[in-house]
């Protein structure tokens, strides 16, 4: 049976996403209230245009950089929409083919906005969640359309014991209901697969979010905190360590990107040294 642990997961991400989206739009918004305020001494004074040149760079490479961010993301969410949908629809087409049983009559096929790998299009988060459903539903149909044809095969075992002469056709039904089950765990395989790469690729752009946010935050101090206040949490995606950075190694005036790293490594180091002073 498939849970969706592994896609509530990849939710989680889009909507911490969304959350530290917002959160640095805010503070653009407050750098260009500040940036106006300033202009307007600009506009009495000349020489002060020039002064305020680095902080209208700074507010333009800040949204340039969140905005490519931003694109890169919708366009990771419209790959996605196209992976499940061609899953979906190579889904019902391997069933069709399976003659034996006419599966379709317990199956509701749905029709889903089509997609092109060469026209792009925006696809919500709430599509690909439906279309994911409508994958897991069938996956998980398969589970009991698979226990009731072995329970029927079974009863057909039994006559051939009494002497019923239906061995071949009882040797087709197992052989059709072993075709089903290594499908089923063909479509189990690919969605893993999915899930693997999306929950990847949704933490690194959380993770290059996180980064530009606290960029903002040590560049420029504003009088409300906001998500700033938590703990920022790295994940290394080749393991399943998860490390919790302190907010104030990279709030702190003397320190950069490079600390929570550097933290991160001495963090390893001091782990390693622990386990080789119990295993000596």
């Amino acid at each position: 049976m498939i849970n969706n642990e592994d896609f509530l997961y990849i939710e989680d991400c889009k909507n911490d996403i969304n959350y530290i989206l917002k959160d640095i739009n805010n503070k653009c918004k407050n750098l260009d209230t500040i940036y106006k305020e300033y202009i307007k001494d600009a506009v009495l004074k000349e020489e002060f245009t020039s002064s305020l040149d680095k902080m209208l760079f700074h507010i333009e490479i800040t949204r340039q950089d969140v905005q490519n961010t931003t694109e890169l993301y919708k366009f990771f969410m419209y790959k996605m929409y196209g992976q499940y949908y061609k899953f979906y629809i190579k889904i019902i087409d391997i069933l069709q083919n399976l003659d034996s049983f006419d599966f379709l009559k317990e199956i509701q096929v749905k029709n889903f906005r089509p997609f092109t790998d060469v026209e792009y299009s925006f696809y919500s988060f709430e599509e690909i969640q439906i279309i994911h459903n409508s994958i897991t539903d069938i996956i998980n149909n398969l589970d009991q359309i698979i226990s009731k044809k072995t329970y029927m095969v079974e009863d057909d075992a039994v006559r051939v014991k009494k002497g019923v002469n239906i061995n071949q056709l009882v040797y087709e039904k197992y052989y059709t209901i072993e075709t089903l089950k290594q499908k089923k765990e063909l479509f189990q395989k690919i969605l893993f697969d999915y899930y693997s790469f999306q929950k990847k690729f949704s933490e690194r752009i959380k993770l290059k979010l996180k980064l530009i946010f606290y960029y903002i935050e040590k560049d420029v101090e504003f009088e409300f905190v906001s998500y700033s206040s938590k703990e920022v949490k790295i994940k290394d995606t080749n393991s399943d360590i998860e490390e919790i950075v302190p907010i104030e190694i990279i709030k702190g005036k003397e320190s950069n990107i490079l600390d929570i790293f550097y933290s991160l490594i001495n963090s390893k180091i001091e782990k390693i040294l622990n386990l080789i002073c119990i295993y000596k």
